[in-house]
């Protein structure tokens, strides 16, 4: 019996993560970390609204948070810029 310990994030994505998870995700990957001002002004909400899925998605371990914003979680960075990059959310 073999067991593939590779986990398939692409198959479930829309489970997963929103359009705004992967949409932030991707303005992340492109600038490497961001603001929740920066977020706000980028998808046209209050900043409460972007703090509330910045934090959100740092609980479940998708971020990290630093006195400069938030970035990517380093063990999840290869594997998110591959699953953005096959929904073509990044080129």
């Amino acid at each position: 019996m073999v067991f593939n310990s590779e986990i398939d994030f692409a198959r479930d994505v829309n489970k997963l993560l929103s359009d705004d998870e992967l949409f932030t995700l991707a303005v992340i990957a492109i600038n490497e970390l961001i603001t929740p001002d920066e977020h706000a002004l980028i998808f046209r909400q209050e900043i409460n609204q972007s703090m509330h899925l910045l934090s959100s998605m740092r609980n479940r371990g998708l971020l990290v948070q630093t006195k400069a914003g938030f970035s990517i979680h380093f063990l999840l960075y290869k594997v998110i810029i591959k699953l953005l990059h096959d929904k073509h959310y990044i080129a």
